[in-house]
């Protein structure tokens, strides 16, 4: 069985049972697939209206930890929808384990923040390669798969996926995150669209 939304507030600080029981019926009330759209600044917002709302057994003012997790929570829920995994954490997680996967997904979105930025001088990058016969296809393909996992796609994920040999998406849970998410990425959808047409200007 899956943890609990009781459970994982639980688990990540929320301790006093009626402020945690609000906060989950307010943050939770279309379960973890409403978090997917939730941005940073939507996160930001939610918790800083907790503070000064004064119904029930509001306000509820978070520490900079429990901020943090919230966040975490929400990217995690991302990251899971970006592989089409279900949304759950297994109910034998402890509330360390539970951390360290809020933690780690904290650090993969500060990450795709500096490779976003660090991608952009790609887009418009020339290849040192020039495909002008089958000679040059080895070099050229091996350039081409470099500058695309520099790039990050509408999506989130290295447009590397968008070339990947494998159209059936497939996540392979004892891959780093990192790599999983290129074979597990599904080839389909406005973003997947959006990233094959950046990948074709490239090319």
């Amino acid at each position: 069985m899956p943890l609990t939304n009781i459970a994982i507030f639980t688990n990540m600080g929320f301790a006093e049972r009626d402020q945690r029981n609000a906060i989950i019926a307010d943050f939770l009330s279309e379960g973890l697939v409403g978090l997917k759209h939730m941005s940073s600044e939507d996160v930001r917002d939610t918790c800083a209206g907790y503070a000064k709302r004064t119904d029930g057994v509001f306000p509820i003012v978070f520490t900079p930890i429990q901020k943090q997790r919230m966040q975490g929570l929400v990217l995690w829920v991302k990251d899971m929808v970006r592989i089409d995994q279900p949304l759950e954490f297994d109910g034998g997680m402890t509330a360390a384990e539970l951390k360290d996967v809020l933690g780690k997904a904290l650090e993969r979105e500060r990450r795709r923040n500096d490779q976003k930025k660090e991608g952009e001088s790609y887009l418009d990058s020339d290849f040192n390669t020039r495909l002008k016969s089958g000679a040059q296809w080895e070099k050229w393909i091996e350039e081409l798969e470099t500058n695309l996992c520099q790039i990050i796609g509408k999506n989130g994920v290295p447009l590397t996926y968008v070339i990947r040999e494998t159209e059936t998406a497939i996540f392979a849970a004892d891959q780093p995150y990192k790599t999983a998410v290129i074979q597990a990425t599904v080839l389909d959808g406005a973003d997947y669209t959006y990233d094959t047409r950046t990948v074709h200007k490239i090319i």
